[in-house]
């Protein structure tokens, strides 16, 4: 009998559960037990005195600024006047214009050459197709690299062969 007067009864209609340790709802003052003490478990009809929802903008997925008792239409329309992603501002255009000058293309991608770091389009973006001026000079570098390692290994091969 002592175990009785402890605890509370859930107030859900079809449950009535003996809980020792019982949830008070906010919005409606009735106790739950841990299955029924959520709004949507209990169909609280007075949960929107609660309901803290934060209104974030569909486009940029910020938060908007919002505080008791304005109206959310306002705070809105408010954001949206100030939204980056505002669909009528006037949207600045990019150019990614082809380097090269007889090519009039201009491709949503910018290329940059890492030689001589100008802009290309895709069709143009291999240092061998633009013609690249850094190229010629890194080719003529290699290839006295290339002279002075076979010339090494030429002297070396008659040197074993001795």
């Amino acid at each position: 009998m002592e175990l009785l007067d402890k605890g509370k009864h859930c107030e859900e209609e079809f449950c009535h559960r003996l809980d020792l340790l019982p949830m008070k709802c906010k919005a409606c003052n009735r106790f739950y037990c841990s299955e029924h003490f959520k709004y949507e478990a209990h169909d609280c009809k007075e949960h929107t005195k609660f309901d803290y929802k934060i209104p974030t903008c569909e486009l940029c997925n910020q938060t908007i600024e919002f505080k008791r008792g304005q109206d959310l239409d306002f705070c809105l329309a408010k954001h949206m006047e100030k939204c980056q992603f505002n669909e009528t501002k006037p949207k600045r255009s990019t150019s990614n214009k082809c380097s090269v000058s007889s090519c009039k293309t201009k491709d949503i991608f910018k290329f940059e050459c890492l030689s001589c770091h100008k802009n290309f389009c895709n069709k143009h973006r291999i240092p061998e197709d633009h013609k690249c001026i850094s190229l010629s000079t890194n080719c003529r570098q290699n290839a006295q690299k290339n002279s002075v390692f076979n010339n090494l290994v030429n002297k070396f091969s008659l040197l074993k062969s001795k």
